[in-house]
């Protein structure tokens, strides 16, 4: 009977309620879907990646770094690592002596006592060329060094090799990274190599981008065994992560004579099997080196440290092929490693500290592995972010949401179970009722959640499906995201069973006490005594809101997350677009920029005194650039070569120094298109016109011509490589404008010698002088911390308004606080040696990306070196950042005013109590000086870039090549030689060639020559805005893209609470309305009565969701300034106030409607049947 009539009260209860239920239903599914779906990707997502990440070591060499013998100790010119134990000639010295002790040219050296000088002379130039062992073969082959270098290639590559057919050993090719690995000093334990890759472009599938890798994860065999995977315990560990392998036993006869015993076989990513539809076992064809390879895909498999499918597809040949097609490449790169003593690249540094003398600039070589090789790591963690921040709004809103409802639905069958109750039924069969209004609809939606759950995941999976070589399934749901959202179920069921328990377990929930639960609230009582006075409609006001007091701070706390929710998916996409947008915006009308490494002076050393030059001069007009000699022909470019070589004004308008000269952009395009042997002729002929006409230097050029024919060999490397640069630099331009993807249109590119062009600010330009410094200490909070950066500046004139507004408008000090006659430099007290010094510091202003990248906070010290300068030397200032630059997050750049610096520079010396210019032997602050003197006579004074309305950067257009002094030409006696020349001032193109001891005319010393190293850094931190733009956009496409179909099934969520919380406000409040309409009330009143409270709290949940919004957008920020280059903004625009208030009109329109529709239903008839 009990039960009958329990079963009979749970189908009445749905029956009257099945509004409330079906509505809930809905918002619990669709929240059920969103929660499985993102919870499911995310796990997926995670595992694969962190899959990668495993196999990775945790060290790894960004670059390897240039290093030197204990010979360099006394040598403050060299920057690198300087072996000051001898561990490394130790290191080298042990494996000569133990493997090649017998053999003749050794034993020579041994027994001469020159062998330690040898290998001493072969490290440092071994480490020149960063430690590069194959590099020993340009050396001279009758040296001793180059039989050093012969015997140690041998023992590290050579003997390796032999068994590579049948093995897959791992080989290096650098000396320091082989004395790090075997150094007890580092106890690494295991390390990974990373194989070159050869691009063949297209293959016969129609892929774009193909690189050709080596398959190191198997050991391999001649027979038809199952492959072993690696031994992660092995020294050597592998970076390829398998993901399948086809069955060789299902192999026909055919294939596996043709492809598996020959070992002729691949391995693709699990991306290309799809997106190819190829299946394993099928045939595999490409070509390289115009020959077609035809081979079996055996396998599935990418590169641990390349996971980004969308930057190149690697197919991974096994060892035999990799042996076939490139055997002339054999030699492998050290990636990473792992230390017993440290997983921390800082850590690292520390050692390498204790162990070398390290003379470093710029930022470290060594970083976390995993944070410099895998690009997609800063894709994951941007979007993992999103979905965990989606996820807990989510879970909060249904928790809190299921909450209020279970307590509504409660509330609402109390009278029911108080009768039950009298009835005799106990308080387990009384849950088990309560518990159906709950339980039912929790696992239909469930159930419905899970199934389209797929369509969420779906949505993540679909944005990122071109960018990463595994594969995510998307009909799978992962064990841990079934114990999440089965472990959520049963929480809230668990909140129910609490909840009805605890109404059950009430005084008042009893007989005797249940008229006394009618009675008023017991701070209304005191509150209605106090204004006894009032009307009777502002005390049934009162009573309303004491009433609905409960209920209004459930309907405030449900719109704030719901709120919230919606907003942030709106207000994240505005902010990604107006990011972007605004690196565009921020430079607008300027398009480019290019910023220069090229440093303020170069030196000489003229009797033992370090003497200054300054590097270039700048040209600030146009009538100061046609001023320069044009070089267009290569007549031009012969009658240049004589006068400049000879000094003498021999051929007439053409004049004797190089620095007055511009090779302009169609004699480049002809060195482009040319061929040698044509460009040499046409040179010879040329010389041969002029002596004709001029035999009175017949001499002198009949060795010019005789100096370019015994040496046209050499020469021809020279072009050859000059050529390839231009060709390379082709591409970049064409990047930025593709009308020069044809090679008959001249690059836009000319070449100048110690000349700047950056032209005077105005419409067209903006104008600065730009450069680098060394950061090497950050004083906060009194704390020094030893850093060791390499970073750029910007500097104006403040008589250059537009340029020093653009990067100095918001750099605000008090005026009081200024140091007499400047602009930007305070007084600070800085703790120095355990002492506080009052100190003149410069107040500079960081970009955002230098801010976010270094740590960097405002108020913070810098300690300041200039590039010009060694960083051993005391010559430094002190900078306080004043302002961050919000909106600049392209690059790492100081700003800061122009005068003030230098004449800081000039002054260092007393106020650090030093004397450092004036006993240092150099003639720096006479420099300093002429410069201030300059600057203070024409603003553009050292000016070296331009920010231009050209979408290519003027320092492109104009490429400079700064003034060195190494080589000369000389004629001396009659002859024509070439010496070095301290005094020489760039007049000449040898000056440019910066080998010293070693002739001109070496090969070595070509390719190591300024002209070649300035010409591969034409590309080098080039800003096209409006391009940047498109790349930032692209590159967070996907998580954008992810958002805005998320919002989609947000909004579905919005309109549910809505329509709950209407429902909600209807059976909390229908008695009353019943009430109030029996003894007469208008519409209007009761609804004014009624909701006002409502909309207050929606109106407060609104504004508290802007601010919440705010809040995580600038959380975000951070860390996507340093993934992306973009910082976020919270941006109050029209868009997201009218949604923000259009959802708000949504819930006050339902409410009203419901209401009114509620009370125009009631009838005396219908109020008497209910009552």
């Amino acid at each position: 009977m009990k039960i009958r009539l329990l079963l009979k009260q749970s189908i009445k209860d749905f029956e009257s309620k099945k509004i409330l239920y079906f509505i809930f239903m809905i918002f619990l599914a669709v929240g059920f879907c969103i929660i499985t779906g993102l919870h499911s990707f995310y796990i997926v997502y995670t595992n694969k990646i962190d899959q990668a990440e495993r196999t990775l070591s945790k060290i790894a060499f960004n670059n390897y770094p240039k290093f030197a013998s204990s010979n360099k100790l006394n040598d403050s010119s060299f920057e690198g690592y300087i072996d000051k134990n001898d561990n490394i000639y130790q290191f080298v010295y042990k494996i000569i002596d133990s493997n090649y002790s017998k053999d003749l040219k050794i034993k020579e050296l041994k027994n001469n006592n020159k062998l330690e000088k040898t290998i001493k002379n072969y490290i440092d130039f071994i480490g020149s060329n960063n430690g590069e062992l194959l590099k020993y073969q340009k050396l001279s082959n009758n040296s001793n060094e180059f039989i050093i270098g012969q015997k140690l290639f041998e023992h590290f590559s050579v003997e390796q090799i032999k068994n590579i057919a049948t093995t897959t050993r791992s080989i290096s090719n650098n000396l320091f990274a082989e004395y790090i690995l075997n150094s007890d000093l580092y106890k690494t334990y295991d390390h990974q190599l990373s194989w070159n890759s050869f691009y063949i472009g297209k293959d016969f599938l129609g892929s774009n981008d193909v690189n050709l890798t080596l398959l190191t994860d198997l050991k391999e065999f001649n027979s038809s065994e199952v492959f072993n995977k690696i031994n992660f315990a092995s020294k050597d560990r592998s970076m390829i992560i398998i993901d399948s392998i086809y069955d060789i036993n299902k192999l026909s006869k055919d294939l596996k004579t043709k492809y598996f015993d020959k070992r002729n076989y691949v391995f693709v990513s699990p991306h290309y099997l799809k997106k190819y539809n190829l299946k394993l076992g099928s045939i595999y064809k490409f070509s390289y080196n115009k020959t077609i390879y035809e081979t079996l895909i055996l396998g599935s498999g990418y590169k641990a440290d390349s996971t980004d499918e969308n930057l190149v597809q690697n197919v991974l040949l096994s060892s035999k092929l990799y042996y076939q097609i490139i055997l002339q490449n054999r030699l492998s790169k050290l990636v990473a490693f792992n230390s017993k003593i440290t997983n921390n690249y800082i850590e690292f540094e520390k050692l390498l500290d204790k162990d070398f003398m390290s003379i470093k600039k710029g930022s470290s070589v060594f970083k976390n592995h995993t944070y410099t090789f895998n690009v997609s790591i800063r894709s994951r963690d941007q979007q993992l972010k999103i979905i965990i921040l989606i996820l807990i709004l989510m879970v909060i809103l249904i928790i809190v949401t299921f909450y209020f409802i279970s307590e509504l639905l409660i509330q609402n069958i109390k009278d029911k179970l108080f009768i039950l109750k009298s009835l005799g039924v106990n308080k387990i069969q009384l849950a088990t009722l309560a518990s159906f209004s709950s339980f039912i609809p929790l696992i239909v939606a469930f159930i419905i959640g899970i199934s389209l759950s797929f369509s969420m995941k779906s949505i993540f999976i679909n944005v990122n499906s071109d960018t990463f070589s595994f594969v995510i399934p998307k009909f799978n749901i992962p064990i841990q995201t079934i114990i999440f959202v089965s472990l959520l179920t049963l929480l809230m069921f668990i909140i129910f069973i609490l909840t009805t328990s605890l109404h059950l377990s009430a005084r008042k929930f009893s007989f005797q006490n249940a008229l006394k639960s009618k009675t008023p609230n017991f701070l209304y009582q005191k509150f209605n005594r106090l204004i006894w006075w009032a009307k009777p409609n502002i005390r049934i006001t009162t009573s309303f809101i004491f009433k609905n007091i409960y209920k209004n701070i459930t309907t405030f706390l449900i719109l704030i997350i719901s709120f919230s929710l919606l907003l942030f998916s709106i207000q994240f996409t505005i902010s990604i677009t107006q990011s972007t947008n605004s690196v565009i915006s921020r430079y607008k009308p300027y398009k480019s920029v290019k910023l220069t490494d090229n440093n303020l002076f170069y030196s000489t050393t003229i009797n033992e005194n370090k003497i200054y030059k300054p590097s270039y001069q700048t040209i600030s007009s146009k009538e100061q650039l046609d001023k320069l000699k044009q070089i267009k022909t290569i007549d031009d470019l012969v009658y240049m070569l004589i006068n400049t070589t000879f000094n003498k004004q021999i051929v007439k308008n053409y004049p004797i120094d190089l620095k007055q000269y511009l090779l302009d952009k169609q004699f480049i395009h002809s060195i482009e298109t040319s061929e040698f042997k044509d460009l040499i002729d046409q040179i010879i002929k040329t010389i041969d016109d002029f002596k004709s006409k001029n035999p009175n230097w017949s001499n002198r050029i009949d060795q010019l011509k005789q100096l370019i024919i015994d040496n046209q060999k050499t020469i021809q490397i020279e072009f050859n490589k000059i050529q390839n640069i231009i060709k390379e630099q082709r591409i970049v331009v064409a990047n930025i404008n593709n009308k020069y993807t044809n090679t008959k249109i001249a690059l836009p590119v000319n070449f100048l010698f110690g000349k700047s062009v950056a032209f005077n600010s105005n419409k067209d330009y903006l104008s600065f002088y730009n450069d680098q410094i060394n950061i090497t200490q950050i004083i906060r909070n009194n704390k020094i911390e030893k850093i060791y950066l390499y970073t750029k500046f910007l500097s104006a004139s403040y008589k250059d308004k537009l340029a020093y507004d653009f990067i100095l408008k918001n750099n605000f000090i008090n005026k009081d606080q200024l140091v007499k006659d400047s602009r930007t430099i305070t007084n600070e007290n800085i703790k120095i040696n355990n002492q506080y010094k009052n100190l003149p510091v410069l107040n500079v202003v960081i970009t955002n990306k230098m801010a976010n990248y270094f740590s960097i906070k405002r108020n913070d010290i810098l300690k300041l070196t200039p590039s010009f300068v060694d960083l051993k030397s005391d010559f430094y200032i002190y900078a306080k950042v004043n302002q961050i630059s919000k909106k600049d997050s392209l690059y790492n750049a100081i700003y800061f005013d122009k005068q003030d610096y230098f004449n800081l520079l000039l002054e260092y010396k007393n106020h650090l109590n030093k004397n450092s210019l004036n006993s240092t032997k150099n003639n720096l602050k006479e420099q300093l000086e002429t410069i201030i003197s300059q600057i203070n006579n024409d603003h553009t004074t050292l000016n070296n870039i331009s920010f231009s309305t050209s979408s290519i950067p003027t320092n492109i257009r104009y490429f400079t090549i700064p003034i060195m002094s190494f080589l000369s030409f000389d004629y001396n006696n009659k002859f024509l030689n070439i010496t070095n020349n301290t005094n020489s001032d760039g007049s000449q193109i040898t000056n440019y060639w910066p080998e010293k001891n070693n002739s001109f005319l070496r090969v070595d010393s070509i390719e190591n020559s300024a002209i070649i190293r300035l010409l591969k850094s034409i590309d080098q931190k080039v800003y096209n805005f409006e391009i940047l733009a498109k790349i930032l956009k692209s590159n967070v496409f996907a998580m954008s893209s992810a958002i805005k179909q998320t919002r989609n099934y947000i909004v579905v969520v919005m309109i549910v609470v809505i329509m709950i919380l209407v429902l909600l406000i209807l059976y909390e409040n229908k008695k009353v309305i019943i009430l109030l309409k029996s003894i007469g009330y208008k519409k209007f009143s009761i609804i004014k009565y009624f909701i006002s409270g409502y909309f207050i709290g929606a109106s407060l949940a609104l504004l508290i969701s802007f601010i919440i919004v705010k809040k995580l957008i600038e959380i975000l920020s951070y860390s996507f300034a340093t993934s992306y280059e973009i910082g976020l903004e919270f941006l109050l625009t029209k868009d997201l106030v009218l949604i923000g208030i259009l959802v708000y009109l949504v819930f006050v329109v339902l409410v009203l409607i419901s209401i009114s529709f509620f009370i125009r239903k009631q009838s005396v008839t219908r109020i008497l049947e209910q009552t």
